[in-house]
């Protein structure tokens, strides 16, 4: 029945710790299953019953040990004592693994990705492809999707075991695979192809010919994997929109944006679910999260669909929505994560505005460094859960409960089409003070793109300039822009009225580059960069003239991968196509620091042999 009474449920696991010594295996098992399944998290309970477990383990069945591990999981609880000794539990009696226990381990894996090591998922995949023939279609597609999501154990023969079973299934007279099914595991498999294969057109004629029994869910996710393989027959695409026109009743905000996203990314335009979507969506703004807008509008510049009215209503929505904050200065908030030099050698070459941020760090520091092993200490925290769950945003700002690729996307869509008004300029006023909140999530691809978007716009804001400037000039340990990032800001930041040189970026003539760093050291060679003793490709005012900042709308460019996940796959802002003539070299404010000074003590020495070293690898390399 699910019914979920708080309080109730409360009492209930209070009384049950009253009594914990009298509950046998059995009831231990029925108990944290009930809770999981009520989506309940009791704290005190699941920590108590934590030793009973460990007690009674060895007089458990297998499969009470994988409802016990799924419970946990599916509630965001770890306790690394509890997890490795239901491991070694299981190494033991893995052949006594049903397929159903072991959907049940691999499914709550992969919620917290915690609890097993690699060893131990292996000897999982194997189990699996041993008990292939005794799968039914339900728990066969659950246990291929959490193999896809755990890249499929690394097991080198596995995607091409499950390949010829999913063929085998989908043509089965007896028992074919069910639409939810199907779906499912199109969409797991979509993840590891980058083009599309016989079994995906093979699917997509099954698709169209069972398409009455696909609900909405399913429908957006096979979309997706169609989408995501690149499935260039225009057919299957008009099918399934005419399928959604006649369920539109059905829908919901997520699946309509699902589903927006999925046909720009095939660049397949259908006219009247492109239209009737922009209107549900101007209409129902409130029931949209700000995530789901952003897919929205991101389908929409893709296809150069221009949807004025909804871009007006949804700045004036944002302007409602959004707390209006007092004017936000730029305050470096991850100074720790910089490298950062107190030598007085050194720092007499930085600005004294950024003084500051450099004497306060005396070292690299390593965020890891000051985390405490909670279970280092033996005999203690033996009963600690650890709540590994997602954190919910409750905000009243709207646009703090979006993904920082969320907030990329609103600002490309209002450049990719210069709409621009005043309740405009006022929600990219909010929008910009978010990003400057929110600067630790920054990445060198949001960096390069949100730069790129508000040249196009003509829209300045102080303290997101001066934050993204400082990401390029005093860049995070482990940040690596490519040469594509370094495109966009070249030709993004004399928009600004600045020089791309003044903050380390600088163009060269691949080839005469090649030359210069073949015949000069490279200490030299970063001197002559920063001293400007090498000619660059044009002069400045050269490519003023030509505008560079033109986009250039180009439909093969439409998928590119930025190593940030399926969302960040799409981009259709390309200042310009890299055809290998030009290469972009970045030099960070440090590296000109350590290689100006004259004289260096040892761990200067080391430190700049290996920012050297990581520019050698990622800037001076011509391929």
């Amino acid at each position: 029945m699910k019914y979920r009474d708080k309080n109730m449920l409360q009492l209930i696991s209070a009384r049950l710790v009253e009594n914990i010594r009298q509950i046998n295996s059995a009831q231990i098992t029925s108990v944290l299953k009930a809770y999981s399944i009520l989506n309940f998290r009791s704290d005190f309970l699941f920590r108590m019953m934590i030793p009973e477990i460990s007690l009674k383990l060895d007089m458990m069945t297998v499969d009470q040990v994988s409802s016990i591990f799924y419970s946990y999981n599916n509630l965001g609880y770890y306790n690394k004592n509890l997890f490795q000794t239901i491991q070694s539990y299981l190494y033991s009696n893995v052949e006594k693994l049903t397929p159903y226990d072991l959907t049940l381990l691999l499914s709550g894996f992969c919620k917290n990705f915690k609890g097993f090591d690699e060893k131990f998922l292996t000897v999982l995949s194997f189990q699996f492809c041993k008990l292939l023939n005794s799968y039914d279609n339900k728990l066969f597609s659950l246990s291929v999707n959490s193999l896809s999501r755990l890249n499929f154990c690394k097991h080198k023969y596995l995607p091409s075991l499950i390949e010829s079973e999913v063929y085998n299934r989908v043509k089965s007279s007896k028992e074919p695979l069910a639409s939810r099914s199907l779906s499912l595991i199109l969409n797991s498999l979509s993840k590891h192809y980058t083009s599309c294969t016989p079994l995906f057109t093979f699917l997509s004629q099954t698709v169209l010919k069972r398409l009455k029994e696909f609900d909405m869910h399913s429908v957006c996710l096979i979309l997706s994997s169609f989408s995501r393989v690149t499935l260039s027959d225009a057919k299957t695409y008009d099918k399934i929109a005419e399928h959604v026109g006649r369920n539109s009743l059905k829908l919901y905000p997520r699946a309509i944006s699902s589903m927006l996203y999925s046909y720009a990314r095939a660049n397949h335009l259908h006219g009247a679910l492109f239209y009737f979507s922009g209107k549900h969506i101007q209409l129902n703004l409130g029931n949209y999260t700000c995530d789901e807008v952003s897919m929205a509008l991101r389908a929409f510049s893709v296809l150069n669909v221009k949807n004025e009215e909804l871009l007006d209503t949804f700045a004036k929505f944002i302007l409602e929505n959004t707390p209006d904050y007092v004017p936000i200065k730029f305050e470096d908030l991850c100074p720790h994560l910089r490298v950062s030099i107190c030598s007085k050698e050194i720092n007499k070459f930085y600005e004294s505005s950024e003084n500051n941020a450099s004497e306060s760090q005396g070292t690299v520091l390593d965020e890891t460094d000051d985390k405490t092993d909670l279970y280092s200490f033996e005999g203690r925290n033996i009963n600690m859960l650890e709540y590994i769950g997602e954190s919910s945003k409750i905000s009243s700002n709207y646009l703090a409960k979006g993904k920082m690729h969320s907030l990329l996307w609103i600002v490309q869509a209002y450049a990719r089409f210069f709409f621009t008004n005043d309740n405009v300029t006022r929600a990219l006023t909010r929008i910009a003070n978010e990003l400057v909140v929110r600067m630790n999530e920054m990445t060198p691809f949001l960096v390069s793109r949100i730069l790129f978007s508000f040249s196009q716009l003509n829209f300045s804001h102080e303290a997101v300039l001066q934050m993204l400037l400082n990401e390029v000039t005093n860049p995070r340990i482990g940040f690596k822009f490519t040469q594509k990032e370094l495109s966009l800001l070249h030709y993004s930041i004399p928009a600004f009225g600045l020089d791309p040189g003044d903050y380390g970026i600088y163009k060269f003539k691949a080839l005469d580059f090649q030359r210069i760093v073949e015949t000069t050291e490279l200490v030299e060679l970063i001197l002559r960069i920063v001293n400007r003793d090498i000619p660059s490709s044009k002069p400045l005012f050269v490519e003023l003239l030509n505008n560079p900042l033109k986009m250039e709308s180009n439909p093969k460019n439409l998928f590119n991968e930025s190593g940030d996940g399926e969302t960040m796959e799409l981009d259709g802002f390309e200042a310009k196509e890299l055809d290998g003539s030009d290469i972009y070299i970045h030099i960070p404010k440090y590296l000109k620091v350590l290689v100006r000074s004259e004289e260096r003590n040892d761990d200067m020495k080391i430190t700049l042999e290996e920012a050297l070293t990581n520019h050698v690898n990622y800037n001076f390399k011509i391929d």
